[in-house]
Formats: structure tokens, sequence, C-alpha cells
């Protein structure tokens, strides 16, 4: 639940979809996979979980990418950023363990999403 809203204010939200690869994936690494006759949760139990978190989460029509990257264009984000990622190189030791450093660029990832909707957190 919590690197759903996570993912939610950072801007990448979770879909169905991936929430039921996530459970799946879940229910696969923990030896309970035959929670599912195929595996994976199925439609009613996304229901069911939209209904159990209804005072923290939503389904919403995602926005997209170019709004966010706009919203997210300033000095505090880019100073929390930085500030997040030095504590984790720290914690982590990578500046002697390079080759544990990943870089992506955007070719793979999904900015034009159309009308998907995603869980995020509930404004109250």
């Amino acid at each position: 639940m919590h690197a759903i809203l996570k993912r939610g204010d950072w801007g990448f939200g979770v879909d169905c979809s991936l929430m039921q690869r996530i459970v799946a994936d879940y229910l696969r690494n923990s030896g309970k996979q035959e929670m599912f006759s195929d595996g994976k949760p199925g439609i009613d139990w996304l229901y069911g979980f939209q209904c159990r978190w209804k005072k923290e989460l939503t389904l919403r029509v995602a926005e997209p990418l170019q709004v966010n990257r706009a919203y997210a264009c300033n000095s505090r984000v880019f100073d929390e950023f930085f500030s997040k990622l030095t504590k984790i190189f720290k914690r982590l030791n990578l500046s002697v363990r390079p080759q544990n450093i990943f870089n992506i660029d955007e070719l793979g990832l999904q900015t034009d999403i159309g009308s998907q909707k995603i869980f995020c957190r509930r404004m109250v």
C-alpha cells in the first residue's frame, strides 16, 4: 500500500494490470500463488481491494507525463531529489560500486497514457 501511494506521489501511478502483476509476483515469491486459479487476482479482487482502501486510494484518469514534468520542474523538487539521491548513494555505498548504478532514458517509458486509470492517493 505504501509503495502504491509513493509511486503515485512521484507521478507513476499503478494501473489495474500492474496491480495484478505486483500481487501475482508477491504471491509467487511467498509460495502462495495457488490463492488464485491462474496465479493472479482477477477483477473481483481488484474491486474488493479498491473498496477496502477507499479512504486512502482512488482510481483516476492519469495525466500526461508532460503535465507532471512541468509541475515538478522547480528548485524545491530538484533539491529534494538530489538530497534523497545523495542519502541513497551513502547508504548503499554506491560511490565505490559504480557497477550497481543504472541509467535509463525515456525511450522505454510510456508517455501517451490516453484514458488509463491509475490508483492514486485520495485527496481529502
